[in-house]
């Protein structure tokens, strides 16, 4: 395998070893003067993070794997799964956050303790009071299926659009490739995204805190229960006010309201109130939806820092660009904001008129329809995500190939939670390799089931892209919070690769995008099992 110089995790344990025995008596000092206000210890970077503000607190010795976890994890999860899957195909998407499944397994949990006998034979039932571990593992089991493949979307695309239909079998094994080849990824890539220091994943912060505060004892995490409720409930009573009596508060302009509607510059500047209505600079937004998108509660400070100023420059950018008729998007009459096709003259454009019998792009409708526009501020977000990719591998490559090639030749992990992680069993890394070969194997082999959709080198092509994105950009994320989209990026190749075939081209950006961001999520739930020591 391409991927053999990996170092095992077993021998890096044991390379670790010396240094961690060392290490872990200052942190294990470092940890217990943390909750203290008067030890005045400013917090700086993912090293104190990690060994001084998350508890080192463990008990291998609780269950996991429990009846309750079995009957709230596939509960939960098929719950989240069904009402992502209906809403996937609406105008308004919605899904089950993590968050919600946290919390209400919590509340479940804890009644299946007190509700079941926990005597003679109940003892296999209700082993003892519900733990973090099987609540931990439960949030990732229930937060993982609440998310549609996009897989699916590719099944529906061909039914609806192409009248191609495929078997139940090639669209069920397609989906579990294109899953799973990025859970492969992520075991491979533990060394280098999941075990170091500097791999915080800021996303997971919040639940760590909450898990962490729902079931160890003492009086700070009492004290954070007790300001964690108030909140809920005080957000719970306000969300009905912009959700279902007043919607205007769910965001609104002041400008906007003054001018009514008389002036379109203002309404694509300053409108925020609808999809696409504008830019929404100087807007409110009263809904606590819309006010977290910004994750200003775990994004690191430089992280939203760097936003706020390509905040800043995207609304110079876009406007100027529009007003100066960049891509004709202004002397066309084309909208402000759409991520629409229309064509010449402004109306919506017909991709199926420009395709022959062969789901193909025939070269004589094309020129009989014309070529497609895209607004100008859509034109433009692609190119800026097309220099994303290129800033993402500078910066990489520049400032941080050293701590790359550290980690392949295996990495010094020296945080107290890796050291607590030594008394489990491994997962070896054959057990992810194999997974990625077979899921590998799976997708070459339905890419010739009722039709021919990629070629196998294709698929290996897209595979090698995947996985050369999920290293340079997976490196950016754990650190900073922020995810680079990579979808326009491989498609763009795609067309390059496959011209004027468009099925192929959304086959290509399953493999080559979607097992990415699989992989992301699969790196982030490895790093939660490592943080509350019980999955890696």
């Amino acid at each position: 395998m391409a991927h053999s110089h990996l170092t095992e995790p077993s021998k890096v344990l044991e390379r670790q070893e010396k240094d961690l025995k060392a290490f872990d008596v200052h942190s294990a000092e470092s940890v217990e003067e943390a909750p203290s206000q008067e030890s005045g210890q400013v917090i700086r970077g993912a090293g104190d993070i990690t060994n001084l503000i998350i508890s080192d607190e463990d008990n291998p010795e609780l269950p996991v794997l429990t009846f309750r976890f079995w009957v709230l994890g596939i509960g939960l999860a098929t719950f989240g799964s069904v009402l992502s899957e209906i809403y996937f195909w609406k105008p308004q998407n919605a899904m089950v956050s993590a968050l919600f499944q946290l919390i209400i397994s919590y509340m479940l949990g804890n009644a299946m303790h007190y509700a079941m006998p926990s005597t003679g034979i109940w003892r296999r039932l209700n082993p003892g009071p519900f733990n973090i571990k099987e609540h931990t593992c439960i949030t990732i089991m229930a937060s993982t299926a609440s998310v549609t493949a996009n897989a699916i979307g590719i099944v529906a695309t061909l039914d609806l659009f192409y009248g191609v239909t495929l078997s139940p079998e090639a669209a069920i094994f397609q989906t579990f490739a294109s899953q799973l080849i990025g859970y492969g990824f992520a075991g491979l890539l533990r060394t280098l995204l999941v075990w170091p220091t500097y791999a915080l994943f800021p996303n997971q912060l919040p639940s760590i805190s909450l898990l962490q505060s729902m079931h160890f004892s003492g009086l700070l995490n009492r004290k954070k229960m007790k300001y964690f409720w108030f909140v809920f409930g005080a957000i719970f009573c306000w969300e009905i006010i912009p959700t279902w009596m007043f919607p205007l508060l769910t965001a609104f302009s002041v400008i906007c309201l003054a001018d009514n509607g008389r002036s379109p510059v203002i309404r694509n500047i300053f409108g925020a109130g609808a999809s696409n209505e504008g830019l929404g600079l100087l807007s409110f937004a009263f809904d606590w939806t819309l006010i977290t998108q910004a994750y200003p509660l775990y994004w690191p400070l430089q992280t939203q820092v760097s936003s706020w100023v390509g905040l800043a420059f995207g609304y110079i950018l876009m406007g100027g660009c529009y007003y100066a008729d960049v891509f004709q998007g202004y002397s066309r009459g084309l909208p402000f904001m759409s991520t629409a096709l229309f064509t010449g003259n402004g109306s919506s454009y017909n991709q199926s008129a420009i395709l022959g019998s062969n789901h193909q792009l025939d070269p004589e409708m094309y020129a009989e329809v014309g070529p497609p526009f895209m607004t100008t501020t859509y034109a433009m977000s692609l190119l800026l995500t097309y220099a994303s990719m290129g800033a993402a591998f500078s910066h990489i490559l520049l400032w941080h190939r050293t701590e790359l090639w550290e980690a392949f030749k295996g990495f010094n992990f020296l945080n107290i939670h890796f050291r607590r992680m030594k008394v489990y069993k491994e997962v070896p890394q054959l057990w992810y390799g194999s997974l990625f070969i077979v899921s590998l194997g799976l997708a070459i082999g339905m890419a010739y089931v009722g039709m021919n959709t990629l070629p196998w080198w294709s698929v290996l092509l897209f595979t090698v892209i995947a996985f050369i994105l999920a290293v340079i950009l997976g490196f950016i994320y754990p650190v900073t919070g922020f995810q680079i989209s990579t979808g326009g990026f491989v498609q763009v190749i795609a067309a390059y690769v496959h011209p004027q075939q468009p099925i192929q081209n959304m086959y290509a950006k399953l493999y080559g995008y979607n097992t990415g961001y699989q992989t992301f999520a699969m790196l982030s739930d490895l790093k939660l099992g490592v943080v509350l020591h019980f999955m890696d």
